[in-house]
C-alpha cells in the first residue's frame, strides 16, 4: 500500500516586497519545522538572476549578500526542505518529495507559491499557517491591484469598444424617420425617389463607417495583446527583492512615483480651481 501524504498548496497573484527581515523570519519557520521531522533534512535556496544565471546554496547569508543590482537583479527565489543526501546527488531532484517549498517570482502571474507536504498532516497545516502569515507580510498594499489583471483589461477594452461603436452609430450614421402616413400618401414613383434619396444620404456615412469599425476592432485586439494598462499598473506597484543594490533603486523609483502623483494631483486641482474662477468671472 502506498504512503499517504497530506499537504497544503497556495498561490498568490500579489506584488511583493521581500526584505531581509521577512526572509530571515521565513527561514526560521523552515528551520523550526525541519527540526521536527524524524529524518535528516536540509534547507536550500535557489536564486535565479536577470543575466540567466542561477545558484543553489544552503546559506541564507549568500542570498542576502548577493549583488542584486539592476542588471543582475534577482528574478526568482525558492526555498525548500528536502531529505539530506550525498553531495554528488543533484540539488532539488524532482523525483524526490520535498517537505515544503516557497517560490517568489517577479515575472510570473502567480508571483508567490508555497506548498507543504508530509505524512503528518498536523505538521503540514501548522507549518502552512505560520508560513502564510510571514508571506502576507510581504504583500504590497495596492488598492488598484485589480487594474493590473489581464481579465480586467479585456473587460475595459471591450467596454470601450462598445461605447465607441454606439457613439459612431448614434451621432454619425443618419437615422431618417418617415411616418407611415407620409409613405401611404406617396405615389409609387415618389416612394422610389425617396428610397434613392435616402440611399444617397446614407452612402457616404456607410463608406467610412466600415473602415472606422475595422480600425477600432484592430486597435482593441492590439491593446489586449500589448496590455498597456495592466503593464502600467504592474510597473507602478512592481515587486522587488529588497536588499543589495535594488534597495536604493526601489526607493528612488517609489520617490519618482510619489512626485509624479503629486504633479498630476496638483495639475488637476489647478484645472478645477481655474475653471471655477473663470466661471465666476464670466458671471
Amino acid at each position: 500500500m502506498s504512503e499517504r501524504w497530506a499537504g497544503v498548496h497556495k498561490e498568490f497573484n500579489r506584488d511583493f516586497c521581500l526584505d531581509e527581515t521577512v526572509l530571515r523570519k521565513i527561514y526560521e519557520v523552515f528551520r523550526k519545522y525541519a527540526e521536527k521531522l524524524p529524518e535528516k533534512t536540509r534547507i536550500l535556496f535557489r536564486v535565479k538572476k536577470a543575466d540567466d544565471l542561477y545558484y543553489d546554496t544552503p546559506d541564507i547569508e549568500d542570498v542576502l549578500g548577493d549583488e542584486n543590482s539592476r542588471d543582475k537583479k534577482i528574478l526568482k527565489l525558492r526555498i525548500w526542505i528536502e531529505r539530506e543526501r550525498p553531495e554528488e546527488v543533484p540539488l532539488f531532484d524532482h523525483n524526490e518529495k520535498y517537505y515544503a517549498i516557497v517560490t517568489y517570482h517577479l515575472d510570473n502571474e502567480d508571483k508567490i507559491v508555497f506548498s507543504t507536504e508530509g505524512k503528518d498532516k498536523d505538521w503540514c497545516y501548522l507549518f502552512a499557517d505560520e508560513l502564510e502569515s510571514q508571506i502576507q507580510r510581504t504583500f504590497i498594499k495596492n488598492r488598484f491591484r485589480f487594474l493590473s489583471y489581464k481579465t480586467t483589461e479585456g473587460v475595459f477594452v471591450f467596454s470601450l469598444v462598445a461605447i465607441l461603436m454606439s457613439l459612431l452609430f448614434r451621432f454619425y450614421l443618419p437615422s431618417p424617420r418617415i411616418s407611415m402616413d407620409s409613405i401611404q400618401k406617396m405615389t409609387t414613383e415618389m416612394r422610389i425617389y425617396k428610397l434613392l434619396e435616402l440611399q444617397a444620404q446614407l452612402q457616404p456615412s456607410i463608406n467610412w463607417m466600415f473602415p472606422a469599425t475595422f480600425l477600432i476592432l484592430i486597435g482593441a485586439m492590439v491593446t489586449i495583446l500589448l496590455r498597456p494598462f495592466s503593464r502600467l499598473f504592474s510597473n507602478l506597484f512592481r515587486s522587488v527583492f529588497y536588499w543589495g543594490d535594488m534597495q536604493a533603486a526601489h526607493n528612488k523609483f517609489r520617490s519618482r512615483i510619489r512626485n509624479f502623483s503629486w504633479v498630476i494631483l496638483g495639475g488637476l486641482i489647478v484645472t478645477i480651481v481655474g475653471g471655477i474662477i473663470v466661471a465666476l468671472v464670466r458671471k
